[in-house]
């Protein structure tokens, strides 16, 4: 629950994830120069920072105060909730910016349309669903969707790059057969 976020980027990214999750949450998107992007968001980080329940600089991290309303908050939130975030911060935490991007221009394209950086994130697609792979962030369909490849062609790219091929759990097959979550690119 108190993990830093290295930027806003980052907490724009995995609050916009929770957003198409969680119907009641208030931050209106648009799609921006990087993506999607909250102005509201912005705007209520602003207002924590000045507020000391956030530290003023990156990475951001709560502060003493911060900590003490979050856990009240956590306590109180329903166990649906809580999986939800426990679940979102799993998949995000240590994923570079180029894997952060990546995934969230694969998964939600037509948040895109304003970026600055489009072609740039094209360019690392792969190296990006190369690495989310063999952290075990992404199943191989979700990797091979990144990437913009079939999953034959994927798994083409993993053999060439000696990226051993992990075996699948229930979950993820259970995943890439529900779609859940907007998971297949």
């Amino acid at each position: 629950m108190a993990e830093s976020l290295p930027s806003n980027l980052f907490l724009q990214k995995e609050a916009f994830v929770l957003s198409k999750k969680i119907q009641t949450l208030e931050a209106e998107y648009e799609p921006f120069r990087l993506g999607p992007f909250s102005e509201t968001l912005d705007d209520t980080l602003e207002q924590l920072r000045a507020s000391r329940y956030v530290a003023p600089d990156d990475p951001i991290h709560l502060t003493q105060d911060g900590l003490a309303l979050a856990r009240d908050l956590w306590e109180r939130a329903s166990d649906d909730l809580k999986k939800l975030v426990t679940d979102t911060k799993k998949l995000f935490n240590n994923m570079t910016k180029d894997e952060l991007l990546s995934y969230i221009y694969s998964s939600y394209p037509e948040w895109t349309e304003n970026s600055d950086i489009r072609e740039q994130v094209a360019k690392k697609r792969i190296d990006a669903a190369v690495s989310l792979f063999s952290k075990e962030k992404v199943s191989l369909g979700k990797a091979a969707g990144i990437a913009g490849l079939t999953v034959q062609m994927f798994t083409s790219v993993l053999e060439e790059r000696g990226v051993p091929i992990h075996s699948y759990s229930g979950e993820d097959v259970r995943e890439e057969l529900s779609g859940v979550g907007r998971n297949r690119a």
